[in-house]
Parts: C-alpha cells; sequence; structure tokens
C-alpha cells in the first residue's frame, strides 16, 4: 500500500469517528449516525466500508445481537487506537476484476456490555490536544 492510499484510509477513518464524535445530522458520506450521542474521547486514528453496517444502535453498550456491527462498533470505538490496513486487485479471465480492502483494528475489541464510547461532550475527556473540536489527539496514535 502507498503513502497516498495510507493517507486516504486514514483520512476516512478520522472522518467516521469525526463525525460520530461531534454527531453530526448531515454529511456528504451518508453515514447515518443520528442515533448516537456525542464522545467525550474519541481518539484520533486511522477507510470506506462499514458504515452500511452501523444500524442503530439503541445505546453504547452492544449486546450479541449487534453482532453484524462490530467492524463498524470497532471503528467508533474511543479506546480504538490501532489500525492496519491492506488490498488486493483480484483479476478473473471470466468475470470483471474486483478489489478488496481490508482493516483490522488493535485491542481492545468491542465486547458485549461493554459500551463503546463514553457519552460526553466532544473532547471533554481528552488528554492531549483536540483536533478539529472532537477528536483527542493521544500522540502515541500518529
Amino acid at each position: 500500500m502507498d503513502h497516498t492510499l495510507r493517507e486516504d484510509a486514514l483520512r476516512f477513518h478520522n472522518a467516521v469517528r469525526y463525525y460520530t464524535a461531534a454527531s453530526h445530522r448531515r454529511h456528504e458520506i451518508r453515514i447515518h449516525f443520528d442515533a448516537y450521542p456525542t464522545a467525550a474521547n474519541m481518539s484520533l486514528m486511522s477507510m470506506r466500508g462499514w458504515w452500511e453496517t452501523n444500524g442503530h444502535l439503541g445505546n453504547l453498550t452492544p449486546t450479541a445481537d449487534d453482532r453484524s456491527m462490530i467492524p463498524y462498533l470497532q471503528l467508533i470505538n474511543d479506546r480504538t487506537t490501532k489500525v492496519g490496513c491492506s488490498y488486493s486487485i483480484c483479476n478473473s479471465t471470466d468475470s470483471a476484476s474486483f478489489g478488496m480492502f481490508v482493516c483490522k483494528y488493535g485491542e481492545p475489541y468491542v465486547r458485549a456490555g461493554v459500551p463503546i464510547y463514553t457519552e460526553g461532550p466532544p473532547c471533554s475527556l481528552c488528554k492531549g490536544r483536540c483536533v478539529a473540536r472532537a477528536l483527542c489527539n493521544n500522540t502515541d496514535i500518529i
């Protein structure tokens, strides 16, 4: 993965986390965050793909029924600080080519019964600098 693609993946991850942390209702990437309260400690971190699984989590504590939402929930988990992404272009002689883009998140993982983030004013629990009035810039992440 080249530098530009890494930056694009990071930019997208941060956009999703920003819109969640700031609880924006209208945005250009068509992510439905209206069901989520603002986040007090959403870390600035590092892609386009999982917002379709976000459903409408009734509260911030996932249950076993939210299994299909786990990739999205891991992305907005305020304790998630590490992500690794990769891609591959797949060519086939009998059908069209396609690309696969996959991201894997580091611990701590989303678990049933554990809230995905702390509700509160954006950046109110930041230990470091606040970015765009919504994301905590924890320098060990970047």
